[in-house]
Order: C-alpha cells, then structure tokens, then sequence
C-alpha cells in the first residue's frame, strides 16, 4: 500500500486546484447559524452576523478575530460550535493550514453531532491534498460524503475523493489499496449506502478536474443537455483571461439548480486568439445548432464573429469586448462591457437629467478610450440641450492645465482684462484667477497621476463643479485629495463592486470557495452570461432563435457584474455609477433610459 500511495503522492499538488473541492462549503455551512440568541439583537448574534459577512466577503483576518473573541467570552453559548468552524474556515482562507487543521481536528473531537462535522471532514481532506497526503484525503473526504445531509456536499466530497482515485488509476497505480481504506471506513461512519456501492460509483461520476468542461454530469454518453460553445483563447498569451471567464460560467451552470446539476453542457473551442478561428467556431456552432455562443474575448475577434453570424440565428454573447458598434453588424450579437461611446453618452446623460445640470466641460487624454467617452458625452449632453462650454484633448505628460480652467472662467467672466475690477462675495477686490465662478459639471478622462495635477488647478482657478468620469475617478487616491470646489465625484468604473450587490457578494463566496482565490470581472462576466442563459431556459426559450430574442428583450438582469440590459443596439446600456461620501465609494441609484427624444 506504501509503494502504490507514493506515486500518487508525487502528484496530489497537480490535484490542488482541479480538485481544491472547498466549493460552496463557506456558502453551504457558514450561513446556517446566527449564534444561540434567537433575537438577533444581542450582542453575540449582532456579532456573529457581522463576522460572517466579513468572512463570506473574503475578510478573514477581522472575521477570524471576531470568532476568536466570540468564542473566548462566551464558551457556554450554544453558538460556540458555529463559532469555533468559522474560526477554523478563516484561518483556512488565511493560509494558516497547520492551525486550520488543528482546528478542525479538534472540532470534530468535541461537538459530537454537530451540524459541522461533514464540513470539518471536508476541509481536512482538502488539507491532505495540500500535503500530499494521498491516504488522509481518501479518508477524510470519505467521511464528509458518508456524513454529510447537504446535497452539494455530497456531490463535492464525491467529486474530490474521485480526483485523488483518478490520479493514481492514470499513473497506472493500482487502487485496490484505496479501495480497502474506503471500504473500511465508510461502514464505521455509519453510511446510507454499502462501501461496495460507493467504491463501483466512484467510475461513474464528473472529478473535480472536470467540473464544467462538458462533462454530462450523472447521465453518461453524450449529453441531452442544449449546447452552450465557449470560444474563448484557451492557448497562447490569452489563455488566463479566458480560463477566468470560463470559471465562472461553470459556477453559474452546476450551481443554478437545487442538485448541483449542470443545466447546459458546455462545448469548450479554443479560439487560439484567432479571428479566422473564432469565425469558424461561430460558424461550426450555428449548424450544429448551438442554444447560444459565449465569446469571443478580444474586440477584433467580436467584430468579425459579429458579421459572420449576420444572418444567422445563433446569439453570441460577448463577455469583454467593447469595441463601439460591433453588436450593430449582427441581429445576434450582444456586448456584455459597455462601449466608451456607451459609456460617454450614459454620463451626459445622467449630468442632465438627473443631477441636473445645463453646462459642463471635457477633459481627456489622448488615450483611444478616454477621448471616445469625452466626445461621446459632448456630444450627447449638447442633444440633450446642454451646452459644453470648453473641451479638451491633453497628451499623457501634460501638467498645465491652466489654459483649460481659463477658457471655462472666460465663459462666465468674459475675456480676461488686467484693468477689470472683480468683486468677492463679501465686497473684497479679487483678481481673475480668485474669482469663483461654477460650472455644472467637467467629465474627465484620465488616469489618477493626471488628476493629482488637473484637481488642485481646479482648486486654484477657484472653480466650483462636480466631477464626472470613469476608472481614474474611482480610486481612494483621489477621494482624499484637497476638494474644496468639487461638490461631488461621480464615476462608473469596474473596480467598484457594489457593497450592496448580493449577486456578487454570494458569487465571489463561491468563487473562492472554489478555486481558492477572488473572482476578477472577467469570471463575473462569464457568470453572468450562463445565468443570463439558463433565465432563457427557464422562460422556454429552447432554440437559439428564441434565445435571441429573450435576450434583446430582457428588460433588466441583476448580475454579479451589475446590472445588463442590451435593448435594440444589443449593448449593455447599464452602468454602476457611484459617488463619494466620508472618502468612500456610495452607488447611486438610477435608471438609464432606453431613448431619449431630442429636438
């Protein structure tokens, strides 16, 4: 058994991440109590509440230092199994793998019963694999699928104890050693099924290395299940980007249903990073009759897979790319990430409608993005009636900003004259530079270095506003600088989560439950994607004609990106904007129209 156990052992640390199995066990058993005082009111529940958000948030540190002072003061409360699991979770999480396993172990060895135990087994398998330890993993996942009452744990213990046994079966090890460890301690659990029927089970079902890719889970040979094709560059310098997209599609289709089944199956093609490729994926998928297409990444590749499916019925959904207008070249193509121009006109728009104002001024660098939002906002806020009182494109290393300020200041106080005498609020004489004057809002385009020199010019030339911009405005950076004449800060940027977006907050728990680290958008937008797919399902729309349809119809999506609604032109005309209160991003809520009438 010794011999046959080494060489798996050489490769368990492979397994780690294919078969990392804590998916949804801090989703699954972290929420399940909210302390012994039944009120909610009292101190120990009010605590425990907020150090599971922390811990679901992915703030071990403060977390595990609320469930140590929680289980220090009161070690009577019935709440001090919960305590002391989720004490051992964030310790987990933190890294602390000797005093996580300690923890566990010595979980189990008190609470006998207890609602936690199958999760403690689980985790220490986990920790097995960490270090190698083919035998301790059998064992301990073993137990947690004997144990456990929760289906999704079931199927995860299943999934990471057939991981460990697939890894020795494709070293050519021989397994009947495993097979007598989990035939011997299944029993002494006290199981639902015989250890034979486990052991004959364990061929038989999806491992945790093929979660998603395709896999029918549970039904064998091929899938009944309506084809999803994922043409994502799987290979080459993008590889990373499209593994993210693909993490989160695959959270999205095993967890949208109450047994962890996968509603879709997924055809993975890889792209290569090719426009030629990904043209005849799309191609490929349509007649083979495809529910719907995620990808592909790049804007190039959107822009050509886009006219390729101009008379095709199959919908693409694009998760990244945000080229302006290539969703316009298909009747089924859909832009997920917002296009600059997009972006420009949604800002203008809110400016006047909804803050409102009736001047503003643009400001960007010369960045292909940033001067697309600006022209795009000019634009739009002088359709809607505004008036755009200056306008202007800087080079990255510009650092006066003064000719900018003046124009505006000229505007209201008229061309600058040595001789003009200007007076304060409270009578004092002022120069031309002091003299206040305000402007509705500036839209600015540009990275937070140049704002460090453009706002303290805004300071000086004594101009009262509101800023209004992308992702240079969305940075702690900013939000602590002198703003003595900007009233707010008003911004939509992809690095502000929504605190509030329960959405995200349980999808990021799953994500690192799963796959051991935080979810970037890209995995957000492949999430969303499949949800956005699987609501057509559940709706009957079955084909992919149909598919296109409910998804140019879908009024509104609540995403772990935010929030997606494509209309006629088939992008995403949802945007997060946020302003700043005590130094601290705030979402604002609003409602971007559909289409605006303009004279």
């Amino acid at each position: 058994m010794i011999e046959t156990i080494t060489t798996v052992n050489q490769n368990l640390r492979r397994v780690w991440i294919a078969c990392l199995g804590i998916a949804l066990i801090g989703w699954l058993a972290g929420t399940q109590s909210f302390a012994a005082s039944a009120d909610g009111k009292s101190s120990p529940a009010s605590l425990e509440k907020s150090a599971v958000e922390l811990l679901n948030d992915g703030r071990y540190s403060r977390a595990a230092s609320i469930f140590a002072d929680l289980a220090a003061r009161f070690p009577a409360s019935p709440g001090h199994d919960s305590w002391l699991y989720n004490l051992a979770r964030s310790k987990y999480h933190l890294g602390q793998f000797e005093n996580a396993k300690r923890d566990f172990a010595d979980g189990i060895s008190r609470f006998s019963g207890s609602e936690y135990t199958a999760y403690r087994w689980f985790f220490l398998g986990n920790l097995a694999v960490r270090e190698s330890d083919a035998t301790g993993a059998v064992g301990d996942y073993t137990r947690a699928y004997a144990l456990a009452e929760d289906q999704r744990l079931v199927e995860l213990a299943f999934e990471s104890l057939q991981s460990v046994m697939t890894m020795a079966e494709k070293n050519g090890d021989s397994l009947p050693d495993f097979k007598k460890l989990i035939e011997a301690t299944f029993p002494a659990v006290g199981a639902r099924q015989s250890a034979a029927e486990l052991v004959a089970s364990l061929g038989g079902k999806p491992t945790g290395s093929d979660f998603g890719r395709g896999s029918d889970s549970f039904r064998g040979g091929k899938s009944k299940l309506p084809t999803v094709t994922l043409a994502l560059p799987f290979s080459g310098k993008l590889e990373r980007y499209a593994k993210r997209i693909e993490r989160g599609a695959n959270l999205a289709n095993y967890y949208s249903s109450d047994d962890s089944r996968p509603v879709v199956y997924f055809k993975v093609e890889d792209t290569e990073g090719a426009t030629a490729k990904a043209v005849q994926i799309a191609q490929r998928a349509e007649s083979d009759k495809s529910l719907a297409l995620i990808g592909p990444l790049t804007s190039e590749e959107a822009v050509a897979v886009s006219a390729a499916l101009n008379c095709a019925a199959l919908p693409a959904l694009a998760p990244a790319a945000n080229q302006n207008n290539f969703a316009k070249l298909s009747q089924t193509m859909f832009q997920l990430t917002p296009s600059p121009q997009t972006i420009g006109r949604r800002l203008a728009e809110y400016a006047f409608l909804q803050i409102p104002v009736t001047t503003a001024a643009a400001l960007a660098q010369n960045s292909e993005s940033d001067m697309e939002m600006a022209t795009a906002f000019s634009e739009r806020f002088k359709e809607l009636g505004g008036e755009i009182v200056a306008f202007e494109i800087f080079p990255p290393g510009a650092t006066d900003f003064g000719a900018f300020g003046e124009r505006i200041k000229t505007r209201f106080l008229g061309a600058y004259d040595e001789t003009a005498i200007l007076i304060g609020e409270n009578g004092d004489t002022l120069d031309f530079d002091e003299a206040p004057v305000e402007i509705g809002c500036i839209f600015v385009g540009a990275t937070v270095r140049q704002l460090q020199l453009i706002l303290p010019q805004i300071n000086y030339h004594n101009i009262r506003t509101t800023l209004i911009g992308s992702d240079g405005l969305a940075t702690p950076r900013v939000w602590e600088m002198p703003l003595q004449n900007v009233k707010n800060i008003i911004f939509t940027s992809w690095r502000t989560q929504d605190s509030d977006n329960s959405v995200f907050r349980s999808f990021a728990q799953m994500y690192r439950d799963r796959y051991g680290e935080s979810p970037d958008r890209l995995a957000a937008l492949g999430y969303d994607a499949v949800r956005m797919i699987i609501e057509g399902l559940r709706t009957g729309a079955r084909s992919s004609s149909a598919m296109s349809r409910y998804l140019e119809s879908m009024t509104l999506h609540r995403g772990a990106s935010g929030n997606v609604a494509f209309g006629d032109e088939h992008v995403n005309r949802e945007l997060s904007l946020y302003t700043v209160i005590d130094k601290l991003p705030k979402k604002l809520t609003w409602t971007p129209p559909r289409a605006i009438e303009t004279d």
